[in-house]
């Protein structure tokens, strides 16, 4: 019989190539990203398309990945651009609940808007006594 103990690894790190150091480092990145991707595949996923204004309303489709339907606090916060480093407040920050449901949705604030070049915040975060913010959105507009 064969003494095993004698015997030396066939592999070790220090006589891998550089080649094989690389896949095997990819490997491991792309385990991990996956790993990642499961934890966080309860999240309800959230996009938005452009924002546009019409009949003095600013209104956003916010497309909503859960099948489960859900109460979100929507929050829009507008500041009119007068330059490249100026900027004001348009209005008081405008907050609502709405439920979104798997598909587009529209979101919508009423204000009258002079023309100009806008930028429009708009925040989506749970509705509880301590709400969490789950996604925000930047858009900008010209009147």
């Amino acid at each position: 019989m064969k003494d095993l103990s004698s015997r030396k690894p066939s592999f070790s790190l220090s006589n891998a190539s550089p080649r094989t150091i690389i896949i095997g480092f990819l490997i491991l990145l792309l385990i991990g990203l996956v790993i990642i991707m499961i934890l966080f595949a309860g999240e309800a996923s959230m996009d938005a398309d452009d924002t546009v204004y019409i009949d003095e309303s600013l209104k956003t489709i916010v497309n909503y990945g859960d099948d489960t339907p859900q109460d979100y606090w929507v929050q829009y916060k507008i500041y009119r651009e007068d330059g490249i480093l100026s900027r004001e407040q348009v209005g008081d920050l405008y907050s609502y609940i709405m439920t979104f449901r798997k598909g587009p949705n529209v979101t919508e604030y009423k204000i009258p808007l002079k023309k100009g070049d806008y930028q429009i915040f708009i925040y989506i975060s749970t509705v509880e006594e301590n709400p969490k913010r789950v996604t925000g959105f930047i858009r900008s507009i010209t009147i």
